[in-house]
């Protein structure tokens, strides 16, 4: 059965891109209503999520968009610490749950997991097809990156799961948000030709942008005639927190006293105390330090306005993030350049779209030279902003739900 008339978009979690991506689908599907019935199983907590944020609630609309919400049991399988187990029972729940909607295609909004069940061959639906999108396809060989054995091994591994995962007639096809795998996959697999480039939204909005004084309100922490480097999202440890904190260290007084450093986002909470600590510490010893962090969701309005406040974004993820970066896409949208890795697609796109500055990120000292670049030089980075606006083109929402749908329309 390769017509989708009833499609199930699983997501169990609440975090990071996915309700993001749940909204704009959903938008898509009230303007548009194409011919298509789609029901959304979801985390119980995205509502909230999407109205404190965007001031937007999923609702059911008659036949053609339905809501079901994950118990608490079922959102726990699905995020359980061991990764093999987490794949498996989110593999159980699709298809209970596209035996319990009458569904035709099942589509994982987060496939990364997925590929294991689909390698090994574990039994699913006759005449039931799945999906899926795929953040971090791992193919580091079509960057001109150096390697270290442990990662060439992993290429290995992960190309052999790759090849199985694609050859299963269960999986109709896969998006990613690397525009270059595609092309790798056609090269390098026998069913590669299932891999399309599905582009991550730039959610910076393209037209006039009113902001009340409540969502500019955080820019009071930034302190008179200091350069603005934000840094927001979650913050993890893989976004590279620890090594901004550790590269002003290595500042000298006149820079210290030309910047302000802001943290927008909730802090995980693993290492909460031990972020806030190495902050403290540091304010206590550099007294003309400006740091601000600001522990919790940001609304959409609130991202923006600290956008166009700012001079420059941080993104300096960990070297093992090989994925796309929503917060890359912001400040292209915000015309705003990056401090971020040199390394896989976040190093490709800032070097093809000329984003800023790309260094190795996992040595503090190098991040440290990227402030003293740009704090000596920060009229270079905003002369050219034509390869910022071609990646915001290439990146606007409604693309994303319209490719997003379309494939579902034709397989």
């Amino acid at each position: 059965m390769n017509h989708t008339d009833h499609l199930l978009i699983f997501e169990p979690e609440m975090a990071g891109h996915q309700p993001l991506y749940i909204r704009l689908l959903y938008h898509y599907l009230l303007e548009n209503k194409p011919t298509l019935k789609v029901t959304f199983v979801v985390h119980p907590d995205i509502n909230q999520r999407l109205v404190k944020e965007d001031g937007i609630k999923l609702q059911t609309v008659g036949n053609k968009i339905n809501l079901v919400f994950l118990n608490e049991t079922e959102i726990s399988a699905s995020l359980h610490n061991t990764l093999w187990i987490r794949a498996v029972n989110r593999w159980h729940l699709m298809k209970k749950y596209l035996k319990t909607t009458g569904a035709n295609h099942g589509h994982f909004l987060y496939f990364d997991h997925i590929q294991l069940p689909l390698a090994l061959r574990l039994p699913f639906l006759p005449k039931k097809k799945i999906s899926g999108l795929l953040f971090q396809p791992p193919m580091l060989d079509f960057y001109e990156d150096d390697k270290n054995l442990k990662e060439i091994i992993r290429n290995y591994r992960k190309k052999w799961f790759y090849a199985k995962m694609l050859n299963n007639t269960t999986l109709s096809f896969v998006f990613t948000l690397n525009p270059l795998f595609p092309s790798y996959a056609k090269k390098h697999f026998s069913s590669g030709n299932k891999v399309y480039h599905l582009p991550d939204p730039s959610m910076f909005p393209t037209g006039d942008i009113n902001l009340s004084g409540e969502d500019c309100a955080l820019t009071k922490h930034v302190r008179k005639n200091r350069k603005l480097f934000l840094l927001f999202g979650a913050l993890t440890k893989r976004k590279g927190i620890f090594e901004v904190m550790k590269a002003l260290k290595y500042l000298e007084p006149e820079y210290i006293s030309q910047i302000a450093v802001f943290f927008a986002g909730k802090l995980e909470a693993g290492i909460r105390s031990q972020f806030l600590d190495k902050v403290d510490y540091y304010k206590h010893n550099n007294p003309n330090a400006n740091i601000h962090i600001e522990d919790r969701f940001l609304s959409t309005n609130e991202i923006i306005s600290l956008l166009q406040y700012c001079d420059i974004v941080l993104a300096p993820y960990h070297r093992y993030f090989v994925g796309s970066s929503g917060v890359l896409l912001w400040a292209v949208g915000a015309k705003k350049p990056v401090i971020t890795s040199n390394y896989g697609l976040l190093g490709y796109q800032v070097q093809k779209y000329h984003l800023g500055i790309s260094i190795d990120t996992t040595k503090p000292k190098l991040i440290a030279d990227a402030f003293r670049r740009y704090l000596n030089n920060p009229d270079d980075y905003k002369r050219n902003t034509s390869g910022m606006e071609r990646l915001h083109a290439e990146s606007l929402p409604e693309n994303f739900a319209r490719i997003f749908f379309s494939k579902f329309i034709t397989h």
